[in-house]
């Protein structure tokens, strides 16, 4: 019996470690998003709204740890790649286009254990967008204009965790990207007064906890 109470005590604590270790230390991952940008532009009598959702490839690194039990609380660094353009328009001789070129982002996530292998949270954080707006006239080229900017733009949300093993798990979020305002080119100055971009955001992630 002595023999049978020491395995399973072994056992357990066994369990225990490794439980501890899916949610405490270092951890890396891949995730693909899909981002909603709903851009308005305001001129002197009226707005112009754009929608488009595109896809953004991102890199994370972070550290888990437990505030309370069964209480993970995770900071998380990202470098997003959007793809593809999130607004584009072209006129006769006439063209226009706007960029998400880059994205590096710090969040906050804090959830709690329903059970070993499921956890439910709130996330939040903080994105700057590199954005690049571009003007063409094939006629007018002394008008042409590319003009950068990096942008702060917070997100907030919820997610949910689903862990495979030890090392391994997956997590949904879902988030929405509070406005941010975009750049006005030159030409565009006297006529448009503000461009805003919002909107949600949906990411899938796989993590691998070291």
């Amino acid at each position: 019996m002595n023999k049978i109470s020491s395995i399973a005590l072994a056992a357990a604590i066994l369990l225990t470690a490794n439980a501890a270790n899916a949610t405490t230390g270092f951890y890396t991952g891949a995730a693909i998003s899909a981002q909603k940008h709903n851009i308005t532009t305001t001129e002197d009598k009226k707005k112009h709204k754009l929608k488009k959702t595109k896809p953004v490839i991102d890199f994370f690194a972070g550290y888990n740890t437990e505030i309370a039990s069964k209480t993970p609380l995770a900071i998380e660094l990202r470098a997003g790649l959007p793809l593809g353009k999130i607004a584009s328009e072209k006129a006769g001789y006439k063209s226009s286009e706007a960029k998400a070129k880059y994205q590096l982002g710090l969040f906050t996530n804090l959830g709690y254990k329903f059970t070993d292998y499921f956890e439910a949270g709130v996330t939040a954080g903080l994105n700057l967008t590199k954005y690049e707006l571009k003007y063409e006239d094939t006629l007018a080229k002394e008008e042409n204009e590319t003009k950068k900017k990096l942008k702060p733009q917070p997100e907030a949300g919820i997610y949910l965790k689903g862990y495979l093993s030890d090392n391994f798990s997956v997590r949904l979020e879902g988030t929405y990207a509070f406005k941010t305002k975009l750049p006005i080119l030159k030409i565009e100055k006297t006529d448009v007064k503000k461009r805003d971009n919002k909107g949600m955001k949906i990411r899938l992630a796989g993590i691998y906890n070291f």
